[in-house]
């Protein structure tokens, strides 16, 4: 594979492990780039010899095996795919579309690259390398390897890290204090039903309870305990902060869960909810009511029938009284509309003499809803000017169609205006479609009305 020029006179020991390196790293990389490479001793004086290393197909095609870039003093082609040494003057040629490279001016000596895991240098004055000119090559790639660092940086990040004698010490702690996570669960109920407590400490332990009541299990075995009802008897307490809390963790652990449902259900959590959203005065503590009414009356039929029963809805109602409510109002009207929507499914697809439909079927949401003028609430809401809280409305307003269709036949002329107002602002959008979806379903909603307007007055 490699060829001996001009027989090396009085070849030194370190000529002999320049040329092994040298042969070294043209095996390595023979296999990804093929070729010979000559070691040619340039000077015939004994006490000067000088190897120099080229490559013989280079020399005869003119082509780089590593296919890298060799830069000169003029601006060069750079062929595709070829590694290019840092510090060059790049261009595109606006007249070949080509890109071009060149030494920057008064640059001249060594060019460093790197492709992918290679690394390598190149000689911009020769495409030769004498021996000391791999000597010194050799010993600025070391200088420039970032991750060989000096005796300082390498004590500095020995002092930043802890050993693995130290980790290893703090693995056996953490391994000793491990605690399951129904283990956690006892033990945090343990602490909130103890009398013997301030009130900051129980704020910190129902944050810490919601945190792992979202987990199926711990949230069932937290209501067997009889944390459910110790969290109902938080929604009376005398501290906001306490009431709040008490009703966010209320509804995630109930939320998705079954067997919570029912347990909320016979510990009176409905009712006490129920109460608390009409009677306090704390925006804030009204916010988790609400969240956690939602959460038990969700995918829950008998928890819907109970929520009218109990007076559920004149409740949500109390809350359009105040016009500094309108996020509330909002999440209100969404709850109905996914409630509608929800049963209208279930009668749909399930056949009469099921369990699940008769229950669907003695909720009496129509007629609620009908009663207590809700349909007049979503309205004004319209008037609203964040896009979010319409986008709300009005796919509440379609999905509560059938129960509000004579309602809504008021707000026609409104609705052409916000159409318009949103088709403006889907032909500026730039990404997405939010502003085209809004606009299609105002679309749709004023279309509706409009037929059903028309048949009325034939």
């Amino acid at each position: 594979m490699f060829n001996v020029v001009n027989s090396i006179r009085a070849f030194n020991i370190t000529s002999l492990v320049l040329f092994l390196i040298c042969c070294y790293y043209m095996c390595v990389s023979s296999e990804h780039a093929p070729g010979a490479l000559t070691v040619v001793n340039k000077d015939n004086d004994d006490d000067n010899d000088e190897v120099s290393v080229q490559n013989e197909d280079s020399e005869i095609t003119n082509i780089d095996p590593l296919n890298v870039f060799y830069p000169e003093k003029e601006w060069k082609k750079i062929q595709p795919g070829q590694a290019i040494p840092a510090g060059l003057h790049v261009r595109m040629n606006m007249e070949t579309g080509l890109n071009e490279a060149k030494l920057m001016d008064g640059d001249d000596g060594h060019k460093y690259w790197k492709r992918g895991e290679k690394e390598g240098m190149v000689n911009t004055d020769s495409k030769e390398f004498t021996h000391e000119e791999l000597k010194r090559a050799l010993k600025e790639f070391k200088a420039t390897k970032h991750d060989v660092p000096n005796e300082k940086k390498a004590e500095e990040i020995k002092q930043k890290y802890r050993s693995y004698d130290e980790l290893k010490e703090d693995f056996k702690k953490i391994n000793m204090a491990v605690k399951t996570g129904q283990e956690i669960v006892t033990e945090l109920f343990d602490k909130l039903n103890s009398t013997n407590i301030s009130t900051e400490s129980r704020e910190t332990l129902l944050e810490d309870l919601e945190y792992h009541l979202h987990q199926y299990d711990n949230a069932v075995l937290f209501g067997d305990l009889g944390g459910i009802s110790l969290l109902v008897k938080g929604l009376n307490h005398t501290d906001t902060t306490l009431r709040s809390l008490s009703a966010f963790v209320l509804g995630s652990a109930i939320q998705n869960n079954p067997k919570t449902k029912i347990n909320a259900i016979e510990s009176g959590a409905l009712h006490q909810l129920i109460r608390s959203l009409a009677t306090d005065p704390e925006i804030a503590v009204k916010k988790k009511v609400l969240y956690a009414i939602s959460s038990i009356v969700r995918h829950f039929p008998f928890a819907q029938k109970k929520f009218f029963e109990l007076g559920g809805l004149r409740s949500l109602m109390y809350l359009f009284e105040d016009k500094k409510l309108h996020s509330l109002q909002v999440k209100v009207i969404t709850l109905m509309s996914d409630l509608y929507e929800e049963r209208v499914h279930w009668l749909g697809h399930l056949e009469p003499t099921e369990e699940k439909y008769k229950q669907y079927e003695q909720i009496p949401l129509k007629d609620s809803l009908l009663d207590h003028g809700f349909c007049d609430t979503m309205m004004p809401l319209l008037e609203l000017p964040d896009h979010d809280s319409r986008e709300k409305i009005v796919f509440a307003m379609l999905s509560l169609y059938d129960c509000c269709e004579k309602k809504f036949h008021n707000i026609v002329s409104y609705l052409h205006k916000l159409e318009d107002e949103y088709l403006t602002l889907a032909v500026d959008e730039d990404e997405g479609d939010y502003f085209q979806q809004i606009h299609k379903n105002i679309n749709s909603l004023r279309q509706q009305l409009s037929v059903a307007y028309k048949k009325d007055e034939l």
